[in-house]
């Protein structure tokens, strides 16, 4: 029989809002949207990601206060210019141990356009706060979903789940050149492939990585490839220096986006991860000698569909379909169930983006095959043992690069109206908690951006006896809230 997952067990408890009721209440409220994160039509991360001009501020004194940015060196031929980051929020809980979440968010941001051709943009960030519950499940681990690796505790305290003190910084940054058929752009970033929130190959949510690309775009096709680097969480044998370095992973990846109708896109993905650190052979492997070395590595891939609504259409909406696979398997696997082809990641997703609306529904799933060690029983002695060579890992800072939990159904939601607030609602069932938050934001700064918001969550946990609740005021730069 097989086993049911966490999430059809959470999805079957009663949380006293149907997805029925959650699904129409998400059209009355929203999400904030990420201006700090530009993506294409087709919700890749293009090599250019900011308009080719920056417009001057027109209007009133106050019109013109709420719309420029903090320094403008812009002339008649460059524009540049410098805007602060500045997020944090305060809150209360109900249920848990910690009575009071806070997060604080500070560093600085800029873009710029040299020569009409060069294309340059960053961010430098620190964050330190008290966790909300969803969140310190990752801070406990000293990691956090979009950022890496991170510092836990405070003086000894505020170290667990359900009261984690977090203290971690990122650096965002590229820099692209195009001349409409090629891209070239180079950085450190989370290069998004696909339409989804999440990604079955490479999401927002992993953290930012150095890369390199080069692409090309003729007609209806789209062709690119880049390198990068991925930084592991356990330490190498002691070298020169006093602390050992931590394990690193080289991948490749290499894309085709084939518009095959104004209303049909197909993505084929192809990716070749191999780690640094080399590793033992085990004697039981069929073609290895006891001892031999070897590098992790994982071919992998797959293809992602997108089904589009017309041109034409007043409220353009798109349906979503990828799948991700292990394409050629390591040799030397035993008897241990492991398929020759292994999926890896599956996602199904709906999105609604119009001029005042937002909406999105999607599913998410990670397969065993992500495992790198995998083991299988030995009928002689009943232990654990590899049964074949180690599979590289993909993980960027111990956050996997497509979706942090193993599996989730997320509903989120924008009704943004003219005149500068917002309602966001936001609905996740995942394989350790449930829970909706609705919030209201009001714009204070558009060019920074700066806004200021209240949110009210009300979720459940295996991890805790009752319901638990907390609500947090505060001020955001349309960064994403954990």
């Amino acid at each position: 029989m097989k086993k049911e997952s966490a999430l059809h067990r959470a999805c079957r408890r009663s949380f006293g809002v149907s997805l029925a009721v959650l699904t129409l209440c998400a059209f009355l409220f929203a999400p904030k949207v990420q201006a700090q994160i530009v993506q294409d039509e087709n919700g890749n991360i293009p090599a250019i990601r900011h308009p080719k001009s920056i417009q001057p501020v027109i209007g009133n004194a106050w019109q013109q206060l709420q719309r420029r940015h903090l320094f403008d060196f812009s002339d008649s031929i460059n524009s540049v210019v410098v805007d602060p980051v500045v997020q944090a929020h305060w809150g209360q809980t109900q249920g848990l141990e910690s009575n009071a979440i806070w997060d604080n968010i500070r560093g600085a941001r800029f873009r710029a356009r040299i020569d009409g051709m060069w294309y340059v943009g960053g961010e430098l960030l620190e964050r330190q706060g008290v966790a909300s519950p969803m969140l310190g499940h990752w801070a406990a681990q000293n990691r956090i979903p979009g950022w890496g690796r991170s510092k836990l505790g405070r003086d000894n305290e505020s170290n667990t789940a359900d009261n984690a003190y977090y203290d971690v910084s990122r650096a965002r940054g590229w820099c692209g050149w195009s001349n409409s058929t090629w891209f070239v752009d180079t950085g450190i970033d989370a290069l998004h492939i696909g339409a989804g929130n999440s990604s079955a190959f490479l999401s927002l949510e992993a953290a930012p990585a150095p890369y390199l690309r080069l692409a090309r775009k003729t007609g209806n096709h789209l062709s690119s490839i880049w390198l990068t680097r991925w930084i592991g969480t356990i330490r190498g044998p002691l070298g020169e220096t006093s602390e050992s370095l931590l394990n690193r992973s080289s991948a490749l990846f290499a894309v085709q986006a084939w518009q095959a109708h104004p209303r049909i896109l197909v993505q084929g993905v192809y990716s070749f991860v191999r780690e640094k650190e080399a590793s033992k052979a085990s004697g039981h492997w069929d073609g290895w000698e006891e001892g031999d070395m070897y590098h992790a590595q994982r071919h992998w891939g797959g293809v992602e569909l997108q089904l589009q609504s017309s041109k034409k259409s007043s409220v353009p909406w798109t349906i979503y379909l990828q799948s991700a696979l292990d394409i050629i398997p390591r040799k030397g696997h035993v008897d241990s169930g492991i398929n020759p082809a292994n999926a890896l990641t599956h996602l199904i997703g709906f999105k609604v983006e119009g001029d005042a609306l937002a909406f999105r529904l999607e599913y998410v799933q990670r397969e065993h095959g992500h495992c790198k060690a995998c083991l299988v029983d030995s009928l002689s002695t009943g232990l654990h043992i590899a049964a074949g060579p180690d599979r590289a890992v993909l993980e960027n800072g111990g956050i996997s690069v497509q979706n942090p939990w193993g599996e989730a159904l997320r509903l989120d939601a924008l009704w943004n109206p003219k005149g500068g607030g917002s309602l966001r609602f936001h609905a996740e069932h995942n394989a350790l908690y449930s829970w909706v938050t609705p919030e209201i934001a009001f714009v204070l700064q558009s060019a920074w951006p700066l806004s200021a918001f209240a949110s009210y969550s009300i979720g459940t946990s295996d991890r805790f006896d009752s319901t638990f609740r907390f609500w947090q005021v505060g001020v955001c730069s349309d960064l994403r809230r954990d």
